[in-house]
């Protein structure tokens, strides 16, 4: 499966010197940082149009994480949150933050970090919202 990760220009040399996208906060609770599995955040969505949070100290649309995973690695975002109980509030204010429900629909999370060898191209060039 084709999937997309932004991120900040800052953070490229720290990810290619790791050689992997790190598993991060799945923010499935308010309060408690971790309550759930860390992920790595994608979205279907080749382009940042939809904004998905990616705006704010850091702009993290400036390079984009072309990867191919195996679909059983895969699971959308919305449906598997739904599925651990997140509070639906919580949830809400995410998707709002996030670009809207159009924009997480796209989100897809993974519970593995992803090796270098699963990326397919890193784009540096800044993909305006």
């Amino acid at each position: 499966m084709i999937l997309y990760h932004f991120t900040s220009a800052i953070h490229l040399p720290i990810i290619e010197e790791a050689g992997f996208l790190k598993l991060t906060e799945s923010n499935l609770h308010l309060t408690i940082p971790h309550y759930g599995p860390d992920v790595v955040w994608f979205t279907t969505e080749p382009t940042a149009t939809l904004g998905h949070g990616l705006l704010g100290v850091l702009d993290k649309k400036e390079v984009r994480f072309t990867v191919d995973v195996p679909d059983h690695w895969v699971k959308p975002w919305l449906s598997w949150a739904e599925g651990q109980g997140m509070d639906r509030e919580w949830m809400g204010y995410l998707i709002e933050a996030g670009g809207g429900i159009e924009a997480a629909e796209t989100w897809r999370v993974t519970f593995r970090s992803v090796k270098k060898d699963r990326w397919v191209s890193v784009d540096r060039e800044e993909v305006r919202i």
